[in-house]
């Protein structure tokens, strides 16, 4: 990996951008493919019928390469709010039955559970941890025998506190609940094998640490669960649909793995060539060199704001890329409006400062950062 990436994106010197868990900035080579695929259907008959079909295929092969999965297991849909719903339709739910999900839950997750319990009438237990607490111990806690599901993030969206999954995929096997990851803050920016956790569903939005354009998600499926029921019905997720066109009869069967589950409008012809540039220069990067990148960056503003009176969890329960920063009393007023009048931009969530830097970010950053922050009050 070079010694500097800034160039590789268009962030002018004077921005301090570590606010990739909003909104990642594309690269300039994706912007490049952008710009191009963009004029695409401005000629549509050259938009061949074995594009909707080789370009979704490659995205599918690359991002399972990122997550240890095979091709077979992904489907690609539109929003990790898609993926939660697709695995919430295939879990069967009663009285009596519980699921368990962590307290402050994003909403893509915690909402289509709430509704999926009050249908069936089920429980929704929300788990509390304490403020230097583990989540893992207040997850298992929350487990028992009539729990059917188990909803978690690897990391918490709000201040990066890390789920231990195994601990947690363990215990959720253990009385044979259903395992869902949200992986759209932790994929791309945190080494993670679906064989080593086996999830039997794990989504994530493409939008953040892959690098890719706005608007859609991918969904691990476990084998085991690979013959479920689609969100939708369409052509493209069909067994040979591939071969099939102009013909009138319908296809019954679906295609195989997860492909059943892909969304309709599957082949972006925008988005799609997008996506496969960001998602290549991650694989040649590697997640595990994107993570040792972040990590000393990370330390420096954490130790650089413990001076101004600021703390983030211990290492061992955070992650490099995401962390949230607080302060005894709360954090200053208007402090979000100081920080982007001196062009740093980060996100505020709860009573933290949610940082989020990435590769593209430098110590110059980091000076940047802290200077804003001191001068907040």
């Amino acid at each position: 990996m070079p010694s500097s990436l800034r160039a590789a994106f268009d962030i002018p010197e004077d921005v301090t951008y570590i606010n990739c868990a909003y909104l990642s900035p594309l690269l300039n080579s994706v912007v490049a493919v952008g710009r191009d695929s963009v004029g695409r259907k401005a000629h549509p008959w050259e938009i061949l019928h074995k594009d909707f079909f080789e370009e979704v295929e490659a995205l599918r092969a690359v991002f399972a390469g990122l997550i240890g999965a095979m091709a077979d297991d992904i489907a690609i849909v539109p929003s990790t709010a898609y993926g939660i719903a697709t695995a919430a339709s295939n879990v069967e739910l009663a009285p009596g039955d519980n699921i368990v999900l962590p307290g402050a839950e994003h909403a893509s997750t915690y909402h289509k559970w709430r509704v999926r319990a009050a249908e069936s009438g089920a429980e929704l237990r929300t788990t509390v941890v304490a403020a230097d607490g583990d989540w893992a111990d207040a997850i298992i806690a929350s487990i028992d025998a009539f729990t059917r599901v188990v909803s978690v993030p690897n990391v918490h969206w709000s201040d990066g506190r890390v789920f231990d999954l195994e601990r947690i995929g363990d215990a959720a096997r253990a009385v044979g609940a259903l395992f869902v990851v949200d992986g759209t803050q932790s994929v791309g920016a945190l080494p993670l094998s679906v064989a080593a956790l086996r999830p039997d569903y794990m989504t994530c939005s493409a939008y953040k640490w892959l690098l890719c354009p706005y608007g859609f998600a991918f969904l691990y499926v476990a084998p085991a669960h690979q013959d479920g029921t689609p969100f939708e019905e369409h052509y493209f997720h069909r067994a040979d649909a591939g071969g099939h066109e102009g013909r009138l009869e319908h296809i019954l069967d679906y295609d195989s793995g997860a492909r059943r589950f892909d969304m309709g409008e599957r082949a972006n012809f925008i988005t799609g060539p997008m996506s496969l540039v960001a998602l290549r220069q991650l694989a040649e990067w590697t997640v595990a060199g994107i993570e040792a990148r972040i990590a000393p960056l990370s330390e420096a503003i954490v130790d650089g704001a413990r001076r101004f009176g600021y703390h983030a969890h211990p290492q061992g329960r955070r992650v490099p890329h995401l962390f949230g920063l607080r302060r005894e009393g709360g954090l200053p007023p208007a402090l979000g409006r100081a920080l982007a009048d001196a062009k740093v931009f980060v996100s505020l969530r709860g009573d933290a400062i949610r940082v989020s830097p990435h590769v593209y970010n430098e110590e110059s950053d980091v000076d940047r950062f802290l200077a804003a922050l001191k001068a907040a009050g």
